[in-house]
């Protein structure tokens, strides 16, 4: 960001009008512009401007004389009413959510949000495509028209030293929304990637900022690989990619976005409630879906290199592993890969997602 504020004029905002007429198209089922008007509380000549708005968006919207107006198809972007349609957002204050078609990162935009603008926690940035997505150790993440990249902004007034388990709660909240909305069985990949038959299919980038006693904001950038193809170009040394739409998955964006930050957004409360029996809970629950559990693994930071097996996650985030030894070795999140050893030669160090 080079201390740079980012520009929200590329951005869709979330319009309440839109959403309130959105929802009132919602059944498919025709409305007159009078009935629609007296909802919204303005013109019939205002709202024949809004049709036109939400047509130019993408929306089908079929007119018949005499009947009025229906909703006859929906256009595949997560615009911000479609996401606070499905988020259950109150029409008259819904949390704010920003919309770009294409944006370099979103999490450099939630981050000048939460840090400049003070953004209330649940803010929402979202983007078809990123063209200088990031994840960690500065790497780039390949962001691709058709994706989910989105960055929520989070004042959780937790200690510091429980920045670890938002990323992990991150990741399990995406596993867990793949997993209702798609029937995917996902496994998490320390300490951020979500991953479907050993390919990844998500990651995780979090970013906090705080002191010595209590987080201010936290950005949580996720990124789901949704139409990617494995031919795409991708940094060398990552996973293997697998996207939802390889796997045959139709994918309602709107609505994977909305079930990912629900899941995300009851464990931060949690979290925020009652931080060790929260650290406890994503522990056990990463656990149960940790890749690699039990196999011998070889973990790197910086020019060392730890092998062992995985035995699993402790309460504060760390890995756990049991070298040659016996002895047992708790590996913060940090500049850290992961590899399979015992001969496996093919790459699985993590690139996360670059909100």
């Amino acid at each position: 960001m080079n201390g740079r504020s980012v520009s929200l004029d590329e951005a869709i905002p979330l319009l309440p009008r839109l959403q309130i007429l959105r929802r009132l198209l919602d059944d498919g089922a025709y409305r007159s512009g009078e009935h629609l008007a007296a909802e919204l509380g303005i013109t019939r000549a205002a709202v024949w401007k809004l049709l036109d708005r939400l047509r130019q968006y993408g929306y089908g919207i079929e007119a018949v004389p005499h009947r009025g107006y229906r909703l006859v198809s929906v256009p595949d972007w997560p615009l911000p009413w479609e996401v606070a349609l499905r988020l259950g957002e109150p029409d008259d204050a819904p949390r704010p959510i920003y919309f770009f078609p294409s944006v370099s990162s979103t999490n450099d935009v939630a981050r000048d949000l939460a840090e400049r603008h003070g953004a209330p926690a649940g803010t929402l940035v979202v983007a078809d495509r990123q063209t200088s997505g990031r994840g960690r150790r500065g790497r780039a993440w390949h962001s691709p028209p058709g994706g989910i990249y989105l960055s929520l902004v989070a004042r959780p007034r937790c200690h510091p030293r429980h920045a670890a388990v938002i990323a992990l709660a991150a990741a399990l909240a995406v596993a867990r929304a793949v997993e209702a909305l798609h029937g995917l069985q996902a496994a998490i990949k320390w300490p951020n990637d979500v991953l479907v038959d050993d390919r990844k299919l998500c990651g995780v980038l979090t970013e906090v900022a705080g002191d010595q006693e209590a987080i201010r904001w936290s950005v949580i950038g996720i990124g789901i690989n949704v139409a990617a193809r494995p031919g795409d170009a991708w940094p060398a040394g990552a996973l293997p990619p697998i996207s939802l739409s390889e796997l045959g998955h139709r994918v309602d964006r709107a609505g994977l976005i909305a079930r990912a930050v629900q899941e995300l957004e009851a464990l931060l409360a949690r979290l925020q409630a009652d931080a060790q029996a929260a650290c406890m809970e994503v522990a056990r629950a990463v656990e149960q879906r940790l890749a690699w559990r039990g196999r011998p693994v070889r973990v790197e930071t910086g020019s060392t290199a730890v092998e062992g097996h995985l035995v699993g996650v402790d309460d504060g985030g760390a890995l756990v592993l049991r070298d040659a030894s016996g002895r047992r070795l708790d590996l913060m999140a940090g500049d850290v890969s992961l590899r399979a050893s015992a001969g496996r030669e093919r790459a699985v160090s993590g690139t996360p997602q670059g909100g």
